[in-house]
């Protein structure tokens, strides 16, 4: 299902909300740290997969940009602005 940026905007918000309503306070629910957990814990599977297998998006040999790195790595200095 397509969400677009305000439905997950719109999920965020309240996994954040309801991390911070459920934790804090006198009638608390779960420890902070179970909060933390458990919304850390989609986002393992993503780390992970960027640790194993590097970048997501490598370099594409023909682009404009590849004769600037390839001098770049010949050591050459860049003139930047």
């Amino acid at each position: 299902m397509f969400l677009g940026d305000a439905g997950s905007l719109m999920i965020g918000f309240t996994l954040g909300w309801y991390a911070i309503d459920l934790t804090q306070g006198p009638g608390r629910t779960f420890p902070p740290i179970a909060a933390l957990s458990i919304n850390s814990a989609r986002w393992l599977p993503t780390y992970r997969a960027l640790i194993e297998e590097g970048a997501p998006f490598p370099p594409i040999q023909g682009a404009v940009d590849q004769p600037r790195i390839r001098k770049e790595a010949a050591g050459f200095a860049s003139t930047g602005a």
